[in-house]
Protein backbone atom coordinates (compact mmCIF):
# COMPACT_ATOMS: atom_id res chain seq x y z
CA UNK A 1 0.00 0.00 0.00
CA UNK A 2 1.19 3.14 -1.20
CA UNK A 3 1.57 6.80 1.12
CA UNK A 4 -1.27 8.39 -1.15
CA UNK A 5 -3.29 5.38 -0.97
CA UNK A 6 -2.88 5.66 2.65
CA UNK A 7 -3.76 9.22 2.99
CA UNK A 8 -7.38 8.51 0.94
CA UNK A 9 -8.48 6.20 3.18
CA UNK A 10 -10.28 7.02 6.68
CA UNK A 11 -7.75 8.18 9.56
CA UNK A 12 -7.84 8.70 13.13
CA UNK A 13 -6.13 11.95 12.41
CA UNK A 14 -7.14 14.82 10.58
CA UNK A 15 -6.13 17.28 7.83
CA UNK A 16 -6.06 20.92 8.07
CA UNK A 17 -6.14 20.76 12.13
CA UNK A 18 -3.99 20.44 14.82
CA UNK A 19 -4.27 16.51 16.10
CA UNK A 20 -3.78 16.08 19.88
CA UNK A 21 -2.47 12.60 20.41
CA UNK A 22 -1.80 10.90 23.68
CA UNK A 23 1.32 8.39 24.33
CA UNK A 24 2.95 7.03 26.49
CA UNK A 25 6.42 8.83 26.67
CA UNK A 26 9.07 5.94 27.28
CA UNK A 27 6.88 4.02 24.38
CA UNK A 28 6.88 6.86 21.62
CA UNK A 29 10.56 8.04 22.13
CA UNK A 30 12.30 5.46 20.35
CA UNK A 31 10.32 5.67 17.54
CA UNK A 32 9.98 9.73 16.94
CA UNK A 33 11.24 9.62 13.50
CA UNK A 34 8.65 6.99 12.00
CA UNK A 35 5.79 8.87 14.18
CA UNK A 36 6.88 12.14 11.78
CA UNK A 37 6.66 10.13 8.95
CA UNK A 38 3.34 9.40 9.88
CA UNK A 39 1.98 12.51 11.01
CA UNK A 40 3.26 14.03 7.38
CA UNK A 41 1.31 11.67 5.49
CA UNK A 42 -1.77 11.61 7.42
CA UNK A 43 -2.05 15.55 8.22
CA UNK A 44 0.62 17.74 5.93
CA UNK A 45 1.25 19.18 8.96
CA UNK A 46 3.93 19.82 11.85
CA UNK A 47 4.51 17.16 14.59
CA UNK A 48 5.83 18.20 18.41
CA UNK A 49 6.30 16.18 21.44
CA UNK A 50 4.51 17.20 24.35
CA UNK A 51 7.10 20.31 25.70
CA UNK A 52 7.69 21.21 22.20
CA UNK A 53 4.32 23.28 21.31
CA UNK A 54 4.64 26.15 21.42
CA UNK A 55 1.55 28.58 22.91
CA UNK A 56 1.95 31.75 19.77
CA UNK A 57 -1.46 33.06 20.89
CA UNK A 58 -2.48 32.63 24.53
CA UNK A 59 -2.22 36.04 25.87
CA UNK A 60 -3.97 35.43 29.61
CA UNK A 61 -2.56 37.66 33.36
CA UNK A 62 0.84 36.87 33.81
CA UNK A 63 1.41 34.22 31.35
CA UNK A 64 3.47 36.03 28.88
CA UNK A 65 5.75 36.47 31.83
CA UNK A 66 6.40 32.48 32.08
CA UNK A 67 9.01 31.57 29.91
CA UNK A 68 11.19 28.57 29.52
CA UNK A 69 15.05 28.98 29.97
CA UNK A 70 16.91 30.14 26.78
CA UNK A 71 16.82 32.13 24.07
CA UNK A 72 14.55 35.25 24.90
CA UNK A 73 11.29 35.41 22.72
CA UNK A 74 7.49 35.56 23.06
CA UNK A 75 6.47 32.35 23.02
CA UNK A 76 6.47 30.00 25.34
CA UNK A 77 5.77 25.93 25.62
CA UNK A 78 2.09 25.56 25.45
CA UNK A 79 2.65 23.24 28.78
CA UNK A 80 3.72 25.84 31.38
CA UNK A 81 6.66 24.48 32.52
CA UNK A 82 5.77 26.05 36.16
CA UNK A 83 3.17 22.96 35.95
CA UNK A 84 5.48 20.81 34.88
CA UNK A 85 7.42 21.06 37.27
CA UNK A 86 4.92 21.29 39.89
CA UNK A 87 3.42 17.96 38.11
CA UNK A 88 7.23 16.07 38.47
CA UNK A 89 6.90 16.90 42.33
CA UNK A 90 3.48 15.05 42.58
CA UNK A 91 4.39 12.12 40.65
CA UNK A 92 8.04 12.10 42.40
CA UNK A 93 5.70 11.72 45.49
CA UNK A 94 3.46 9.28 44.23
CA UNK A 95 6.09 6.43 43.79
CA UNK A 96 8.36 7.22 46.28
CA UNK A 97 4.55 6.87 48.50
CA UNK A 98 4.47 3.09 46.54
CA UNK A 99 8.16 2.28 47.46
CA UNK A 100 7.90 3.60 51.38
CA UNK A 101 4.97 1.34 51.85
CA UNK A 102 6.79 -1.55 50.52
CA UNK A 103 9.84 -0.42 53.14
CA UNK A 104 7.54 0.11 55.87
CA UNK A 105 5.75 -3.73 55.37
CA UNK A 106 9.26 -5.28 55.20
CA UNK A 107 10.36 -3.87 58.30
CA UNK A 108 7.42 -4.64 60.19
CA UNK A 109 6.77 -8.22 58.88
CA UNK A 110 8.97 -11.05 60.32
CA UNK A 111 10.59 -13.39 58.12
CA UNK A 112 12.93 -16.58 58.12
CA UNK A 113 15.01 -14.98 55.56
CA UNK A 114 15.76 -11.31 56.38
CA UNK A 115 18.41 -10.52 54.19
CA UNK A 116 17.07 -12.39 50.96
CA UNK A 117 13.86 -9.67 51.76
CA UNK A 118 15.89 -6.77 52.29
CA UNK A 119 17.91 -7.34 49.28
CA UNK A 120 14.47 -7.41 47.57
CA UNK A 121 13.74 -4.37 48.47
CA UNK A 122 16.68 -2.82 47.55
CA UNK A 123 16.20 -3.67 44.06
CA UNK A 124 12.96 -1.88 44.05
CA UNK A 125 14.69 0.66 45.03
CA UNK A 126 16.96 0.91 42.65
CA UNK A 127 14.19 0.75 40.11
CA UNK A 128 12.76 3.81 41.76
CA UNK A 129 16.32 5.54 41.48
CA UNK A 130 15.42 5.20 37.77
CA UNK A 131 12.17 6.77 37.67
CA UNK A 132 13.22 9.41 39.56
CA UNK A 133 16.07 10.46 36.74
CA UNK A 134 13.25 10.24 34.94
CA UNK A 135 11.00 12.55 36.35
CA UNK A 136 13.73 14.27 37.20
CA UNK A 137 14.53 14.94 33.52
CA UNK A 138 11.01 16.07 32.49
CA UNK A 139 10.78 19.62 34.08
CA UNK A 140 13.47 22.67 33.47
CA UNK A 141 14.01 26.04 35.87
CA UNK A 142 11.20 28.46 35.80
CA UNK A 143 11.26 31.71 36.49
CA UNK A 144 8.92 31.76 39.48
CA UNK A 145 11.49 31.27 42.48
CA UNK A 146 8.85 29.37 44.26
CA UNK A 147 8.24 27.15 42.43
CA UNK A 148 12.00 25.88 41.61
CA UNK A 149 12.67 26.11 45.36
CA UNK A 150 9.80 24.18 46.55
CA UNK A 151 10.04 21.64 43.60
CA UNK A 152 14.02 21.50 43.84
CA UNK A 153 13.65 20.37 47.50
CA UNK A 154 11.51 17.61 46.98
CA UNK A 155 14.08 15.99 44.70
CA UNK A 156 17.04 17.18 46.66
CA UNK A 157 15.17 15.01 50.14
CA UNK A 158 14.41 11.87 48.09
CA UNK A 159 18.09 12.06 47.24
CA UNK A 160 19.00 12.49 50.72
CA UNK A 161 16.82 9.27 51.64
CA UNK A 162 17.92 7.48 49.38
CA UNK A 163 21.76 8.28 50.28
CA UNK A 164 21.11 8.05 53.95
CA UNK A 165 19.11 4.39 53.25
CA UNK A 166 22.08 3.13 51.47
CA UNK A 167 25.07 3.64 53.96
CA UNK A 168 22.89 2.62 56.56
CA UNK A 169 22.58 -0.60 54.95
CA UNK A 170 26.27 -0.54 54.70
CA UNK A 171 26.62 -0.38 57.84
CA UNK A 172 24.37 -3.16 58.98
CA UNK A 173 25.37 -5.11 56.60
CA UNK A 174 29.23 -4.80 57.62
CA UNK A 175 28.30 -5.26 61.48
CA UNK A 176 26.08 -8.19 60.17
CA UNK A 177 23.42 -6.62 62.52
CA UNK A 178 19.26 -7.30 60.60
CA UNK A 179 17.69 -5.16 63.42
CA UNK A 180 20.15 -2.02 62.07
CA UNK A 181 18.81 -3.37 58.87
CA UNK A 182 14.94 -3.44 59.53
CA UNK A 183 15.52 0.32 61.58
CA UNK A 184 17.39 1.55 58.35
CA UNK A 185 14.46 0.44 56.38
CA UNK A 186 11.46 1.94 58.96
CA UNK A 187 13.31 4.91 58.84
CA UNK A 188 13.68 5.28 55.37
CA UNK A 189 10.02 4.49 54.90
CA UNK A 190 9.04 7.29 57.29
CA UNK A 191 10.46 9.68 54.87
CA UNK A 192 6.71 9.71 53.07
CA UNK A 193 5.38 12.12 55.98
CA UNK A 194 8.20 14.90 55.14
CA UNK A 195 7.96 14.70 51.74
CA UNK A 196 3.79 15.10 52.01
CA UNK A 197 4.84 18.32 53.81
CA UNK A 198 6.93 19.27 51.12
CA UNK A 199 4.24 19.11 49.10
CA UNK A 200 2.61 21.75 50.47
CA UNK A 201 4.90 24.33 49.29
CA UNK A 202 5.26 23.32 45.94
CA UNK A 203 1.18 23.58 46.16
CA UNK A 204 1.23 26.88 47.68
CA UNK A 205 3.87 28.11 44.68
CA UNK A 206 1.05 27.24 42.20
CA UNK A 207 -2.03 28.10 43.97
CA UNK A 208 -3.38 24.70 44.63
CA UNK A 209 -6.04 24.26 47.32
CA UNK A 210 -3.83 22.98 50.22
CA UNK A 211 -4.32 19.21 50.98
CA UNK A 212 -2.41 16.01 53.04
CA UNK A 213 -3.75 14.01 50.11
CA UNK A 214 -0.52 12.66 48.34
CA UNK A 215 -2.10 12.37 45.27
CA UNK A 216 -3.17 16.11 45.41
CA UNK A 217 -0.58 17.38 44.38
CA UNK A 218 -0.08 15.49 41.12
CA UNK A 219 -3.72 15.47 39.97
CA UNK A 220 -3.79 19.24 40.52
CA UNK A 221 -0.92 20.46 38.41
CA UNK A 222 -2.06 17.53 35.61
CA UNK A 223 -5.01 19.20 35.07
CA UNK A 224 -3.72 22.23 35.16
CA UNK A 225 -1.73 20.96 32.52
CA UNK A 226 -4.17 19.43 30.47
CA UNK A 227 -6.15 22.94 30.17
CA UNK A 228 -3.43 24.96 29.85
CA UNK A 229 -2.36 22.58 26.53
CA UNK A 230 -6.05 22.54 25.44
CA UNK A 231 -6.58 26.33 25.17
CA UNK A 232 -2.88 26.54 23.41
CA UNK A 233 -4.21 24.08 20.91
CA UNK A 234 -7.76 25.41 20.40
CA UNK A 235 -6.09 28.58 19.36
CA UNK A 236 -2.89 27.42 17.12
CA UNK A 237 -3.27 27.61 14.05
CA UNK A 238 -0.75 25.10 12.89
CA UNK A 239 -2.09 21.70 11.26
CA UNK A 240 -0.22 18.39 12.67
CA UNK A 241 0.00 16.10 15.71
CA UNK A 242 0.66 17.40 18.90
CA UNK A 243 1.67 13.92 21.50
CA UNK A 244 0.79 14.63 24.99
CA UNK A 245 0.48 12.05 27.84
CA UNK A 246 -2.63 9.96 27.54
CA UNK A 247 -3.83 11.76 30.68
CA UNK A 248 -3.68 14.84 29.78
CA UNK A 249 -5.98 13.43 26.67
CA UNK A 250 -8.58 11.93 29.14
CA UNK A 251 -8.86 14.85 30.73
CA UNK A 252 -9.72 16.83 27.72
CA UNK A 253 -12.36 14.14 26.53
CA UNK A 254 -14.09 14.21 30.05
CA UNK A 255 -14.15 17.21 30.89
CA UNK A 256 -11.99 17.51 33.45
CA UNK A 257 -9.85 20.13 31.53
CA UNK A 258 -13.03 22.37 31.15
CA UNK A 259 -12.13 23.55 27.04
CA UNK A 260 -14.38 23.61 24.61
CA UNK A 261 -12.26 21.01 22.22
CA UNK A 262 -14.07 21.39 19.17
CA UNK A 263 -11.52 23.39 16.96
CA UNK A 264 -9.08 20.34 17.42
CA UNK A 265 -9.01 16.80 17.50
CA UNK A 266 -8.13 14.37 20.06
CA UNK A 267 -6.76 11.28 19.55
CA UNK A 268 -6.45 8.53 21.97
CA UNK A 269 -2.72 6.90 22.21
CA UNK A 270 -4.97 3.38 21.26
CA UNK A 271 -6.66 4.76 18.31
CA UNK A 272 -3.18 6.30 17.00
CA UNK A 273 -1.14 3.24 17.75
CA UNK A 274 -3.26 0.96 15.69
CA UNK A 275 -3.41 3.23 13.01
CA UNK A 276 0.22 3.84 12.61
CA UNK A 277 1.37 0.25 13.45
CA UNK A 278 -0.62 -0.80 10.03
CA UNK A 279 0.91 1.95 8.36
CA UNK A 280 4.07 1.49 9.07
CA UNK A 281 4.40 -2.37 7.74
CA UNK A 282 2.87 -0.73 4.50
CA UNK A 283 5.35 2.49 4.61
CA UNK A 284 8.86 0.94 6.46
CA UNK A 285 11.76 3.49 6.27
CA UNK A 286 14.48 1.04 4.27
Amino acid sequence: MSIQQTEKSASVLVRGKLNVVGETHTESDPRRKDEKRFALAMTGGGYWTEAELLDQQQQVGARRQRVRQGPANDDQPADLMEMRAAHAAGLLLDEFEKLAAEASTVANTPTATPWQVITALVKKALDFKNIEGRIDRGWLQTVTPAVDQAVQAMFDNVLAARNKYRDDLKAAQANKSVDEAFAATRAFASNAVALRNLSEAVMKAVGAPPSTDPDALKNYARKQRSMSMGLAAVLSSQPGVWKVGRAHIADLQSGVAKVDTSRINLVTKEAFNQEFETWLLANPDI
